[in-house]
C-alpha cells in the first residue's frame, strides 16, 4: 500500500511503521519518530507527510487529502538496524496568528508503481492521481514529469500502445510528455476548456493552458507582393 499509519509491536518481515519517541516542543517544533520496518522493506524508499489542524476549523480534525504536506525527503530504508530515526522541525502555524491544535502524520511510499515520474504517495496525497495509472485522466499526458526511455524500454510499447503523447529522439530514444511539465491539470483532460485534450494540444504543439482556438494569421512582408524574387549565383 502507498501508506502506512502508526503502529506497535514487533514488526514483521512486510511492515513498516512508526512511532513518535519524544515530545512535542513549541516553536521550533521538534518531533522524533522512530521508524521501523521489516526486512522485506530493505532497498525501498519512503517519506513522511504532515497536516496541522486549527481550532477555528472546528472539532473533531478532519484531514482531507488537500491538507497534505510532504514533510521530509525520500528516506531509503538499509539494512544495517532496520530502524532510523526522523525529526519534524517544520514551523507550528503557517500565520502568526495561528495557532496550531494537532499535526497528523502519515508515512508515504516514494515508490512509483505506474512508472509515471510521480511518487505513489504525492500521487495520493498531494495531486489526487491514481498512483495505479500512468495517466489519470486519460488525456495522453504522464501524471508526471516527462519521461525519456529507450527504444527497448518495455514501458515504451505500452505507453505507446496507450496513446501517450511522445517524441522521437536522435539517438533513439522517446520522450513521453507529462502533465507537470506542461504545467496542465493531471485530473482535467482538457485545462483550458477549449475542447481540445490536453494530450493533443501538446502533441499539435499548441497551448494548452489558452484556450484561444483561432488559426493564427499569417502574413507576408517580404518579398513585396507581385516582386520578382531570384537567388542570384
Amino acid at each position: 500500500p502507498p501508506m502506512m499509519m502508526m503502529g506497535q509491536g514487533e514488526p514483521d518481515p512486510d511492515e513498516i511503521r512508526f512511532t513518535a519517541i519524544s515530545d512535542v516542543n513549541a516553536q521550533p517544533l521538534e518531533m522524533t519518530l522512530r521508524l521501523e520496518y521489516g526486512s522485506n522493506r530493505v532497498g525501498e524508499a519512503w517519506a513522511f507527510y504532515s497536516a496541522d489542524w486549527y481550532p477555528f476549523l472546528g472539532w473533531p480534525p478532519v484531514f482531507t487529502d488537500d491538507r497534505w504536506e510532504q514533510a521530509s525527503e525520500a528516506i531509503a530504508l538499509s539494512g544495517a538496524t532496520n530502524e532510523l530515526l526522523w525529526t519534524d522541525t517544520g514551523q507550528l502555524g503557517r500565520e502568526p496568528w495561528s495557532n496550531v491544535v494537532v499535526r497528523a502524520y502519515l508515512l508515504g511510499s516514494h515508490g512509483d508503481f505506474d512508472l509515471d515520474g510521480l511518487a505513489d504517495a504525492d500521487e495520493v496525497l498531494l495531486h489526487g492521481t491514481d498512483p495505479f495509472n500512468a495517466d489519470s485522466d486519460g488525456d495522453g499526458l504522464l501524471d508526471g514529469e516527462d519521461v525519456t526511455l529507450a527504444s527497448g524500454d518495455q514501458r515504451s510499447s505500452q505507453w505507446v500502445a496507450a496513446g501517450i503523447v511522445y517524441e522521437e529522439n536522435p539517438d533513439g530514444t522517446r520522450t513521453f510528455k507529462g502533465e507537470l511539465t506542461a504545467g496542465t491539470d493531471p485530473l482535467n483532460p482538457d485545462t483550458d476548456g477549449d475542447g481540445i485534450s490536453d494530450g493533443e494540444e501538446v502533441a499539435n504543439r499548441t497551448d494548452p493552458l489558452n484556450p484561444d482556438t483561432t488559426p493564427p494569421e499569417i502574413v507576408l512582408t517580404w518579398p513585396p507582393q507581385g516582386a520578382d524574387w531570384r537567388w542570384l549565383p
